[in-house]
């Protein structure tokens, strides 16, 4: 009740002090306003009044629009005198002509008698020269009279004629009767209005010596965001701290400002008074609400303290739910205790709907507890079986990438291989080229024999040539022989090659048999490359068979050619002997000459099979490429599945981690079902009601 009764009050109080702030704010925006309508207002009469002094100075100005002094005088002096008699705000009003002084038309006309000397130029005077300029009324800065030594205001207005420029008219008016009407435009009783320049200089004050000289601000001592506040063309500002409200409201055509300050209490003069008067208001109504729901809550609150010593009775029962709320009124407190009794009716119902969840919640622990540890236990087996197969998978991959390495090192040495064939194959084809150098040469023997023939008649005459001849073909033979010989040697190189080759071969069949179904086409390969080392040993062979038939020729050859130098000795005294011995010769030479086409038709058979072994090489050697890319991708592979089956452990063994923790977590389920059973136990209910 205390806590009701003192929020109402807090309320109340909360109310009054708001309501006191809209009210001050209500009255700074009505006060602001009112400032506003009256600068506004005071620009509005001082403006109705300098247009009216401009007004009447242009409305006789074109009369003085005469070049001729004599005219010009007489009508200057006559408006002159009616406007002195209707206005005696005018202090001075004066014509000068656009003419310099000593000019020819040069004059100055003055209401007040004063006539300029000598040196005073009127058309060089800033009220004459703006008024020329602009062509049209002008204001001019407030300046010290030389007749007076008094402060004047002036206005001036060009004076045209036939829209030629003749002269300016010009007004003076004391600034003591602008500084009047200025000081009467009083916003509010504590006032001082003034005018200021653009340079916050005094244009009008009571105070001659401040006129053009003071500074607004500084002399006042305001402060306020100067920029600011004259940057608008209307400011109002209230300067709390200072007691103090400034508005400012500019003339445009003047170029100055209305400019009005004083005590911030003329406009929230009875602010205070009245915001106490609704403070005092808010607490009286606030004391008289405390009073009446004081009153108004005695019979509620004793209900209340009812069903609170009933609803504590239920509560230090420790748990006693058939205690009941012996409240019988009709009210809102009476409906609160059927409704607290209905609760505890309803929590004795979930309680015993609890106590029996919690029952099943045990059972059904311990049994999901009992399967997870079942599952745990498969899965420790599963993942002790994959740790083994990975073991297995990891060994087989690295015998794998162990013969990866053999193939790869016997691929390496096969393509040596390949290069010394290719190798063979080129000394057998300069074999051949050396051959058919032989086999020409023999034709040369030949042709020499048969013409031997043709000259045996003159030999007697060319027995000297005969013998060089003869000399020529025993170098020729011995050529032959060393040749020969040459082809010897390269016949056993092939049959070596052809050797190692077999030899490769049998070791290829062997690492490929090792290598079981992978190494099947490797297999066919190698027994193909057997099979052509065998050919080329055979080939060799016969080779070497021929060129030994070559030498036998060669010696026989060199034997004639050594005979034929004997004979030749003695064909000086016998020449048909010669004859027959050219015979002879010519038959050794032809002899020859078939056995080097022989020996050509049998190197051009091996080139034959030099031919065939280039081919069958390149075919080996782009299906090693392809054996040797299928090992690297199965290797590949190999490490792929590797690395796949490593990831199964890994999650398999997390799963086993979980399926752990899920039995950990199922403990905990147990142990916090047992403990709400026994909290359940404490709980007193009533018998016979069912869950």
């Amino acid at each position: 009740m205390l806590l009701v009764t003192l929020t109402v009050f807090v309320i109340i109080l909360a109310f009054a002090l708001f309501s006191t702030r809209f009210l001050s704010q209500a009255v700074l925006q009505r006060g602001q306003a009112q400032l506003e309508a009256r600068l506004q207002a005071g620009v509005m009469d001082f403006r109705v009044w300098l247009a009216a002094k401009s007004d009447a100075l242009i409305a006789y100005g074109d009369s003085l629009a005469y070049v001729d002094y004599e005219t010009a005088k007489d009508v200057f002096l006559a408006a002159v005198t009616t406007r002195g008699q209707r206005d005696p705000e005018i202090y001075s009003i004066y014509y000068a002509s656009v003419a310099k002084p000593g000019e020819s038309g040069g004059f100055f006309l003055d209401s007040s008698g004063w006539v300029p000397g000598d040196d005073y130029d009127w058309t060089g005077r800033p009220w004459f020269t703006r008024a020329a300029a602009t062509g049209a009324l002008i204001y001019d800065e407030p300046y010290v009279d030389a007749d007076t030594g008094q402060l004047v205001f002036t206005l001036a207005t060009p004076i045209r004629r036939d829209g030629r420029l003749v002269g300016v008219l010009g007004a003076d008016i004391f600034m003591t009767t602008v500084t009047d009407l200025v000081a009467a435009l009083q916003p509010t009783p504590s006032a001082r209005t003034f005018l200021i320049n653009s340079d916050n200089l005094y244009v009008t004050n009571t105070d001659a010596a401040k006129v053009m000289a003071g500074d607004f601000f500084e002399d006042t001592a305001i402060q306020l965001d100067q920029a600011r506040f004259m940057e608008a063309s209307l400011s109002v500002e209230f300067l709390a701290d200072q007691g103090l409200y400034v508005g400012a409201i500019a003339i445009p055509d003047l170029g100055w400002r209305l400019v009005s300050f004083g005590q911030l209490s003329d406009i929230i003069g009875d602010l205070a008074s009245k915001r106490w008067l609704n403070i005092g208001f808010a607490i009286g109504i606030g004391l008289l609400a405390l009073v009446l729901v004081f009153f108004a809550m005695a019979v509620p609150v004793r209900y209340i303290r009812d069903v609170a010593t009933g609803m504590a009775m239920v509560a230090s029962g420790g748990g006693d739910l058939q205690r009941k709320l012996d409240v019988r009124s009709h009210d809102e407190i009476g409906e609160l205790a059927f409704h607290f009794n209905s609760f505890t009716d309803y929590l004795a119902t979930l309680i015993r709907q609890t106590m029996v969840v919690s029952d099943n919640l045990k059972a059904v622990s311990a049994e999901t507890r009992d399967a997870s540890v079942r599952v745990a236990q498969g899965l420790d087996t599963a993942v002790q079986a994959l740790d083994g197969i990975i073991s297995t998978v990891r060994h087989e991959a690295t015998d794998f990438d162990v013969t990866s390495r053999s193939v790869n090192l016997f691929f390496d040495q096969y393509s040596n291989l390949q290069g010394k064939l290719l190798s063979q194959s080129a000394s057998v084809e300069q074999t051949a080229a050396a051959m058919v150098q032989i086999s020409r040469t023999m034709d040369n023997v030949a042709i020499l024999g048969k013409k031997g023939q043709d000259l045996v008649v003159g030999l007697n005459d060319s027995a000297r040539k005969g013998g060089n001849a003869v000399n020529e073909l025993a170098g020729v033979m011995q050529d032959i022989s060393r040749r020969s010989e040459a082809i010897a040697e390269f016949t056993k190189v092939i049959g070596e090659i052809a050797e190692r080759t077999n030899m490769l071969a049998m070791n290829a069949a062997i690492e490929a048999a090792h290598a079981g179904e992978t190494g099947k086409g490797f297999a066919v390969v190698a027994d193909e490359i057997r099979k052509l080392a065998e050919s080329a040993n055979t080939e060799s062979a016969e080779i070497s068979r021929l060129i030994g038939e070559i030498n036998l020729s060669i010696a026989a050859g060199l034997k004639s050619s050594n005979a034929a130098q004997g004979d030749l000795a003695r064909m000086i005294v016998d020449v048909e002997e010669n004859g027959g011995l050219s015979r002879e010769i010519s038959a050794a030479t032809a002899e020859e000459a078939k056995g080097g086409d022989e020996i050509l038709r049998a190197l051009q058979l091996i080139r034959d099979a030099n031919a065939e072994l280039k081919l069958v090489i390149n075919q080996q050697h782009e299906e090693a490429t392809g054996i040797r890319q299928s090992i690297m991708s199965l290797q590949q592979e190999t490490e792929v599945v590797a690395g796949s089956i490593g990831e199964q452990g890994a999650k398999l063994n997390e799963l086993s981690n979980r399926v752990h923790s899920f039995n950990d977590h199922m403990d905990s389920v147990a142990d916090e079902a047992a403990k709400l059973a026994c909290i359940m136990e404490n709980f007193k209910l009533e018998e016979g009601a069912c869950p």
